[in-house]
């Protein structure tokens, strides 16, 4: 025991200075706040981002780098479109959790560019720390959004999409915002569109998020894009006609839209919200050379895609058509089972109506299983889902560190926890009960139109899903 305190003395007698400034050794995690940031050319500057430290106190100040990159798809110009700070590092004060830094000089008000312009801000290694945010797999890098100025004094962001797609009830008509990378998406004589794709938003409504990703996606991979037609719905709430000031031919829903709900409005307009989808999907085929649709969502809009690919009869017109459509959910925090069993806990293939229900006696209802479905669904029918499912093509994609039991807005109802503890396990479980289902029920091998396909290093977003080499060979090349 001697011994040991005395080299215990030894040790904190070498480690202090005379001045007491001891360092303590690094441990934890820095990050960005955000994942993402926009801001306006006339915005007021310095343009600054708060960064966090979550880890073991330090008596001095913690020095970081960073370095600003450019996507391939409309990267900003430095001197153009922001100043750059002459070093590129930042301080947290000692004893600091979070700190918000000015990591460039200046954003620039240039009137004449009337495009988006991105940057990105990448926090470099530092010695004993993890770069990145422990509960959500991000903040490695920001991405900076430098949006022109504003021609909409309701929508200063451009957050509202500026095309409308014309949905007709009852001889009047209303619409849906969307976004583009072609001026009307109407306008279906364009021969040189061979492929479609739909990508739907989260339950941020963010479909320019939607759009510009899969934009980043497919310059990445090449993808010649006179030829290709994106598409980024959106289903407002209530709460965005309001704040944007949307004029009365805006339809709008709760959450529901996810699942298939009917609109809460205009008025008595009460249109699902596959329906307009049914009614996008059908124009998009009028496209004369037209190939192959793809409809991909991430997160809510991963919901979207499973129970929209399982109802929907619009993809039999697509297929008598000739066209090849292909369904991808991305994330989704819950799918639509077929019958009332749930995994057995402790196995990975057994598939059995759970004994104790710890009062859960609903986990078995829409959205989680087929039992009190939604207009739309209840039309189509509890066993032709379960049919028309087996005979879509899927894939179920999945990111590997999507695997946080605690990521905000996850849903951790009841119903939810008896599909797994987060969206990774909650994905596996589900293809593996496909399986098991449709090899029980039906004698039918699911793998022979559906998969499931995981993206390495990639958490709960969608710019890292939709241009990853696993994302991009579904989209684009299957």
């Amino acid at each position: 025991i001697f011994k040991r305190i005395l080299l215990l003395l030894t040790v904190i007698t070498f480690s202090c200075s005379d001045d007491d400034e001891v360092v303590s050794v690094l441990e934890g995690n820095i990050f960005f706040e955000e994942s993402e940031v926009t801001v306006l050319r006339n915005s007021t500057n310095p343009f600054e981002v708060t960064v966090n430290f979550n880890g073991i106190s330090t008596s001095q100040d913690l020095r970081v780098a960073y370095q600003i990159t450019f996507p391939l798809l409309n990267p900003a110009i430095p001197g153009e479109d922001f100043q750059a700070q002459e070093t590129q590092e930042f301080i947290i004060p000692r004893d600091r959790n979070s700190v918000s830094v000015a990591l460039v000089k200046t954003i620039l008000d240039n009137p004449d560019i009337r495009e988006n312009r991105i940057f990105n801000i990448e926090l470099l290694d530092v010695e004993g720390l993890t770069i990145g945010n422990p509960n959500t797999n991000e903040g490695q890098v920001l991405q900076v959004i430098i949006l022109p100025q504003p021609t909409d004094p309701d929508d200063p962001e451009d957050f509202i999409g500026d095309k409308k797609f014309p949905v007709s009830i009852n001889g009047d008509e209303f619409v849906i915002p969307y976004f583009s990378n072609v001026d009307d998406i109407m306008a279906t004589d364009n021969p040189s569109i061979t492929k479609a794709i739909i990508a739907v938003h989260g339950s941020g409504l963010n479909a320019s998020g939607q759009l510009r990703n899969m934009m980043e996606a497919a310059t990445i991979e090449g993808v010649p894009m006179e030829n290709t037609l994106i598409i980024a719905p959106q289903f407002p709430s209530d709460e965005e006609v309001a704040e944007f000031n949307l004029d009365n031919r805006h339809i709008f829903w709760s959450g529901g839209w996810r699942s298939g709900s009917t609109a809460n409005g205009p008025g008595d307009v009460n249109i699902p919200s596959f329906s307009v989808m049914d009614l996008l999907v059908t124009k998009i085929i009028e496209y004369p050379n037209l190939q192959d649709i793809v409809l991909i969502g991430h997160s809510a809009g991963g919901q979207f895609a499973n129970r929209y690919s399982m109802s929907s009869p619009v993809a039999d017109d697509v297929e008598v058509a000739g066209i090849d459509i292909r369904f991808i959910p991305v994330n989704p925090a819950s799918y639509t089972y077929l019958d009332d069993r749930r995994l057995v806990s402790g196995t990975e293939n057994t598939f059995e109506r759970p004994e104790d229900l710890r009062g859960c006696y609903e986990f078995n209802e829409y959205r989680y299983g087929l039992e009190e479905l939604f207009t739309y669904l209840d039309d189509v029918g509890a066993e032709t889902i379960r049919e028309r499912l087996a005979q879509r093509n899927v894939v179920y994609l999945v990111g590997e560190n999507d695997n946080n039991p605690n990521f905000p807005g996850l849903d951790r109802g009841c119903e939810a926890l008896f599909l797994g503890r987060h969206r990774l396990e909650r994905g596996i479980n589900y293809f593996n009960y496909l399986q098991f289902y449709y090899n029980d029920v039906f004698g039918i091998d699911i793998n022979e139109t559906q998969e499931i396909d995981f993206v390495p290093r990639v958490g709960h977003t969608s710019f890292g899903m939709y241009t990853s080499e696993v994302g991009r060979s579904h989209i684009f090349r299957d």
